[in-house]
Formats: structure tokens, C-alpha cells, sequence
């Protein structure tokens, strides 16, 4: 059975069996505290844990006595009570209990004479880390403050800083295998002919495909930990390769569910068109545009709802439905800044050919930016998304 008890901050406490009579540490004001015996101190009382709101009351009704611990004795605010001397403020004037053995009256107490209160002794001496832990704790005044889910976008610009490793070692391999790619290529087509052209490629892929499948889960990951509210750690699939590969095989069904047509439109337009002009390009931006931004929401909608059956076109027009048309225009400028970024990145790769310190700058540069904006879009949509269900009152899914 634990030991409950308070600590003078207010906050409640509880200890196990084998830690009473010992010292510890108040976890919201960082003061040291003494947990109480498991064996009451004083026989025949039956008086549970007390909190600071629940003494004034108590004393409303009670009065103290000798058989109550000193501890949950009120402090004085005036000096016609002593707890020390033992009087009582009740007893008629000139009857002090402390005085009596001594025959002296109340009349020849001086009204500032009070005991003060002796020093505190320690059958063992402190431990300094406990020490230490207090003495930087009353230095700063305001302690850390708690995390929380986010309430407005701006405050999901912070995720990325708290995934810090996770971004930077993502997009660093990102970029790695982007940057190893062409020189892989160059040298493939340059010494290997026929069928062992075939066996580099399939060699080589492994690689992007880890790293991208990892990715892929990373961002599945902050989509669904804000859907489900969690704030606390940041998930990713970790050594969990099977987790990735699933990741990465639901973003490649979700793009086959739809984008594909546009992307596909958009390529044949592409071979086609011959000397592109401006109405050209512009007309090929859009099919990109309406491929990425109906694979974002696609992607919203598998993960809102956990399985690849709700990849028709009727939950995604449902999801917008309950977002708002203001979900599209999310969506279309997300794909414009992944347009912006891919064509970024293919101009560093070109330049990595002729320069390779600005080439590989420019497209560590790329990548760190791109996986920095999709972790605070992916974030920021799964708390919008959570905020609209608990609005409507949806039932919302548990962190795992």
C-alpha cells in the first residue's frame, strides 16, 4: 500500500512502503520533503493526508490539542498562542498551563515573547545531488514549462526543432544518395554494358529505397502523432524496417489511387509539346499541381481514418468537406513549394557535374529544406484535423 502525503507546495505525493522516514524531492517545486512513516505517530488517530485547503477547514471545527501531530498545527498569526510553551487560547487570562508549575500569571508575559522555533537536525547527512537539484530549482523561479499539443500553425514551426536529428539525418541521406545517384550513373554507363547495367541499377536502388521508406514513415509518423494528440516524444519507425517499408508502400498505393492520372497527363504533354512556351509550362505546372495536392490530401485522409480503403475519392471530397475549401488551397500551395524544391534540387544536381563544393551545398541545402517544410505541414494538418474532430465531436484515436 503507498504512503500518501502533500507536500507544502500543495502538490500530492505518494511513496511506496520501503521509502517511509526517508527524504525525497517535490517534482513541481523542487523543495525537499520527508515521507511520512507507514505506522501513525500517534495512537488512536485515524487522520488521512491533508492537503493545505483542507487544513483552514479542518481547524473551522476542531481545536488543536496534545494529541494531535505538530504538523497539521496552523502558524500563529498573532502572539497570544504558543504551540512551544503549551497554552491555550481558550484558558482564561492569567491561566497559562506553561506558567502554572512556575506560579506566574499571564499578565507577566511580554506580548513579543515567543519562542523561536529550533534548528532542523538530520540523522544523516543530505545527499548533494538532492542539494544541488534544489538550489537550481529556487534559482529559477518559473519551471520548465509543460509541453502542449499545438493550438495555432505558427506554433508547429517548432516541431522541426525538436526532430532536429531526425531532419538533418534524413535529408542528409536524402541529399547523399541524390548526389551519389548521377556520379552511379555516370560511371555505370561509362565501364558496364548489358545485363550487369541492370544489376548496378537494382544494387544501387536498395539504398534510396531504405532512406526513402524511412522518410516515408518519419512524416506518417508526425502525421499521426498529432491526429492523435500526442506531444510528448517524437516517433518515428526506428528499427522497425517493416513499419517503413509499409509507409513507403502506402504513400506509392496513394499515388496510384489518383495522382498517377495527372502526373501521367503531365509527362505525355511534356514529350509532346515540343518547344515549350509559357501557356505550356504553365499548363504543366497545373497538372503537377492537382497530382501533388490530391496526394496530399489523400494521404490525410488514409491516415485519419488507419487503412488503404478509404483511398476512393469519396473520403477525400468528405475530407474536404469537414476541413473546409481552405484544405485545397493548403494543399495546392503545398505543392507548389514541392515544385519549387524539386526544381531546386535538379538545378544543384546539374551544377553538381561542373562545381562539385556549391553542387553538394546546394542540394544538402535543398533537401534540409524541403524535409524541414513537409515535417511542419505534415504536423500542422494533423493537428487541424484533430481540432475539426474534437469540434464536431469525432471520437479521436489514442497515441500508440
Amino acid at each position: 500500500m503507498a504512503i500518501k502525503f502533500f507536500c507544502k507546495c500543495g502538490k500530492k505525493l505518494k511513496a511506496r512502503d520501503e521509502m517511509a522516514g526517508r527524504r525525497s524531492m517535490c517534482p513541481r517545486c523542487g523543495s525537499p520533503v520527508g515521507i511520512p512513516g507507514a505506522a501513525p505517530t500517534h495512537p488512536g488517530t485515524t487522520l488521512g493526508p491533508m492537503s493545505i485547503q483542507d487544513r483552514p477547514r479542518f481547524w473551522k471545527t476542531h481545536l488543536p490539542s496534545e494529541t494531535l501531530p505538530k504538523s497539521l498545527l496552523p502558524d500563529e498569526e498573532n502572539n497570544s498562542f504558543s504551540r512551544d510553551a503549551g497554552s491555550n487560547p481558550l484558558s482564561p487570562a492569567g491561566e497559562c498551563p506553561g506558567a502554572q508549575g512556575r506560579g506566574e500569571g499571564a499578565d507577566s508575559q511580554k506580548p513579543n515573547d515567543r519562542k523561536e522555533k529550533p534548528p532542523a537536525f538530520f540523522d544523516a547527512p543530505i545527499d548533494p545531488l538532492l542539494v544541488r537539484q534544489v538550489i537550481k530549482a529556487r534559482r529559477s523561479p518559473s519551471l520548465i514549462k509543460e509541453r502542449h499539443l499545438e493550438t495555432r500553425w505558427y506554433q508547429c514551426l517548432l516541431y522541426p526543432f525538436r526532430a532536429w536529428p531526425l531532419v538533418f539525418g534524413l535529408s542528409g541521406g536524402l541529399a547523399l544518395c541524390a548526389g551519389l545517384s548521377t556520379f552511379v550513373h555516370r560511371q555505370t554507363q561509362e565501364f558496364a554494358q548489358g545485363i550487369s547495367v541492370v544489376g548496378i541499377y537494382a544494387l544501387w536502388a536498395c539504398i534510396p529505397l531504405l532512406i526513402l521508406s524511412y522518410s516515408c514513415g518519419f512524416l506518417d509518423c508526425v502525421m499521426v502523432g498529432a491526429l492523435a494528440g500526442e506531444f510528448r516524444h517524437v516517433r518515428w519507425s526506428g528499427r522497425k524496417l517493416d513499419m517503413a517499408l509499409k509507409s513507403c508502400f502506402v504513400w506509392t498505393i496513394c499515388f496510384l489511387a489518383g495522382p498517377i492520372v495527372p502526373i501521367a497527363l503531365a509527362l505525355t504533354f511534356w514529350l509532346q509539346a515540343g518547344e515549350m512556351e509559357i501557356v505550356d509550362w504553365l499548363i504543366l505546372t497545373e497538372l503537377v499541381v492537382v497530382a501533388m495536392s490530391y496526394w496530399l490530401l489523400v494521404l490525410l485522409t488514409v491516415n485519419a481514418k488507419d487503412g488503404l480503403a478509404n483511398v476512393n475519392p469519396m473520403r477525400v471530397m468528405e475530407l474536404i468537406g469537414r476541413l473546409g475549401w481552405a484544405s485545397i488551397g493548403v494543399a495546392m500551395g503545398t505543392a507548389l513549394v514541392a515544385i519549387l524544391h524539386l526544381l531546386a534540387a535538379i538545378a544543384a544536381l546539374t551544377d553538381l557535374q561542373r562545381n562539385e563544393g556549391s553542387g553538394w551545398l546546394a542540394l544538402i541545402l535543398c533537401c534540409w529544406s524541403g524535409m524541414f517544410w513537409a515535417t511542419f505541414l505534415f504536423r500542422w494538418l494533423g493537428v487541424w484535423h484533430r481540432r475539426v474532430d474534437l469540434a464536431s465531436g469525432r471520437p479521436i484515436p489514442s497515441p500508440a
